[in-house]
């Protein structure tokens, strides 16, 4: 009887995407749920002896390895090629665990995303102190892109508020991945709490520029016209569940509540092609119970990304004001590296050290369809030769840095402004070159370079900022060879024909500049 209803609930399960209509783009499944306590450490007993909750909270390892069994039934069932989790022990292994028992009983190899959140567990601690969320992919379809980040900075949620931009294998199409778990609690100061959750996002995502489509799930432990809800409504982020399920839930809280959501920005919405909440583990229904190994069910978004989604402009900007965000430090000689100083910027100098070489690199910007893009920022130096500045300090842009600053292809982006004395800050701003339009990975870094200990200056840097705009309708596409300089190119400006030349100029046909 039992085997029976675990069979025909995962039917039900696999039989869920087969009427989703695939049109061109890459067709990418995306699972979030918060795992209650999947943890590989335990150090509280069972609650009760009803079996769902004597999975969902275990005390040894066979409640573990029981709990594990159902979780992969379940995901190998809803086949996805994300997984996003919230609730699950902070630490690295219990998910390279789950990957590797997908990996073990699936037809598709798997792998967690390493985000080097960790702790030293003892007996003593509370659990719930020491939860993260995480992701898990599927290596033949997609990879990760980027950094795994935190969308907060207070303690507890720089672990449960997590963003990670996945790339697609087939065509190099990426999106935006972020998954949360907001303060449960009814009472007023639990509201605000969330509301605080929801702010933070909002801030730290939006300078997670590696992708203007992004997609918001997690618990967010409140359901639609709660504030924290409205605050990211209000930012333009639509819950594709109730998208297309007015009526949805996700857990038995009140007969039944949406708290698990999947928020899409304008741009990712319109590549979202089904969403629902699949019913396999709450317990609403008695005859889940056999095969639940959580209080939440899993809830599922399918993706159909497409180059040709509508471009939108960004500006992308990092403060430098407590630590150096997405920006990577990369030191090739000498011990000193970048570090945000007390006085809110980030600095660079190699004193008595000889010889330095370090790397501050940017996050990657798309560039795709942009018409225009300018770096700016404000620096200043000091110590050193002044005169040797220029020749010390540089700014490079790239379009094919993989994490090796050596295999990358940098050009060199001047900056004219260094000041004219120690510590006086300069604005600095600069085109990115019209060779970098169009492209999708582009990356701009500031070097400091010293070659002896008698001329270190001391390098500050803070407020950059990188916007970008679209191209105006009806102008060129770019593309590889539209960027060939060699070429001029037929455009359409303002409806009517004109020459594109290779420095970027237009040309009417009557022989005018535009």
């Amino acid at each position: 009887m039992i085997h029976c209803r675990k069979q025909r609930i995962l039917a039900m399960v696999c039989t869920l995407f087969l009427c989703v209509e695939v049109a061109a783009g890459d067709i990418i499944k995306v699972c979030g749920q918060n795992l209650q306590n999947y943890y590989w450490n335990y150090a509280w007993t069972k609650r009760t002896s009803d079996n769902y909750l004597a999975v969902s909270n275990y005390s040894d390892d066979a409640g573990r390895a029981e709990k594990t069994h159902r979780m992969v039934n379940a995901l190998l069932a809803i086949d996805a090629d994300v997984y996003a989790f919230c609730e699950v022990e902070a630490t690295e292994i219990i998910l390279k665990q789950l990957a590797d028992s997908l990996t073990k009983y699936g037809t598709a190899t798997y792998s967690a995303v390493e985000d080097d959140i960790t702790y030293t567990y003892t007996p003593d601690d509370k659990y719930d102190n020491h939860l993260k969320s995480g992701f898990i992919y599927r290596t033949d379809k997609v990879k990760p892109y980027g950094v795994n980040h935190a969308t907060a900075t207070v303690s507890y949620y720089v672990n449960v508020m997590r963003v990670q931009c996945f790339e697609t294998l087939a065509s190099q199409q990426r999106f935006v991945l972020s998954m949360n778990h907001f303060k449960s609690g009814g009472n007023s100061s639990d509201i605000t709490s969330r509301v605080n959750n929801a702010t933070w996002l909002l801030n730290n995502i939006s300078s997670y520029l590696y992708d203007p489509d992004v997609l918001v799930m997690g618990d967010l432990n409140c359901e639609k016209g709660e504030e924290a809800f409205q605050v990211l409504e209000d930012a333009g982020y639509e819950d594709q569940v109730l998208r297309f399920n007015s009526n949805a839930y996700s857990h038995c809280f009140s007969n039944g509540s949406l708290l698990d959501h999947a928020l899409a920005n304008a741009s990712m919405a319109r590549q979202v092609t089904n969403a629902e909440v699949l019913h396999v583990c709450t317990t609403c229904f008695t005859d889940n119970e056999d095969i639940a190994y959580s209080d939440h069910d899993p809830y599922v978004v399918t993706l159909n990304l497409s180059s040709s989604s509508e471009c939108e402009n960004f500006n992308y900007s990092e403060s430098f004001y407590s630590d150096l965000g997405l920006f990577q430090q990369v030191s090739v000689k000498g011990d000193p590296a970048w570090t945000i100083n007390s006085y809110h910027y980030a600095q660079m100098t190699g004193y008595n050290d000889g010889e330095n070489e370090d790397w501050l690199i940017s996050p990657s910007f798309d560039f795709e369809r942009k018409g225009s893009a300018t770096v700016q920022f404000t620096h200043c130096a000091g110590y050193g030769i002044q005169a040797n500045w220029p020749s010390h300090l540089k700014l490079f842009i790239s379009d094919d840095y993989q994490e090796d600053v050596s295999a990358a292809h940098w050009t060199e982006l001047e900056i004219d402004h260094y000041g004219s004395a120690n510590w006086e800050w300069k604005n600095v701003s600069i085109d990115i070159p019209q060779a970098y339009l169009g492209k999708k990975n582009v990356h701009v870094a500031f070097r400091y370079t010293i070659e002896s200990s008698s001329d270190c200056p001391k390098w500050e840097i803070k407020n950059f900022n990188m916007i970008a705009t679209c191209a105006t309708t009806g102008l060129q596409e770019r593309s590889s060879e539209m960027l060939t300089p060699q070429k001029a190119r037929k455009v359409l400006e303002g409806g009517h024909p004109a020459i594109l030349l290779p420095d970027g100029s237009r040309v009417g046909i009557d022989g005018k500049t535009l």
